[in-house]
């Protein structure tokens, strides 16, 4: 409206959405120190980043686990892609 607030919903342009793959878990994976995600096989995993040697920031969208950290660096080869 007027009031000079921003407006809650809208178009985006889709260089601004977050651009994320959906990964399924191939293999068990421990966390390995802070930073990385310890996983589960057949974990669901939105991947955000991908860095060096093999390196992927992601966050876990299913299970839910609240007594694991959400999101973090993983592994890449334990991974298998869905969705890109």
């Amino acid at each position: 409206g007027a009031s000079g607030e921003p407006v809650a919903e809208g178009w985006v342009p889709q260089a601004v959405a977050k651009r994320v793959s959906l990964c399924r878990v191939i293999v068990d994976w421990p966390a390995e120190g802070s930073g990385t995600l310890g996983l589960n096989k057949g974990d669901l995993i939105a991947v955000s980043r991908e860095a060096e040697r093999g390196w992927v920031y992601g966050e876990r969208i299913s299970p839910p686990r609240p007594e694991l950290p959400a999101d973090g660096w993983l592994p890449k080869k334990v991974l298998e892609y869905i969705l890109m």
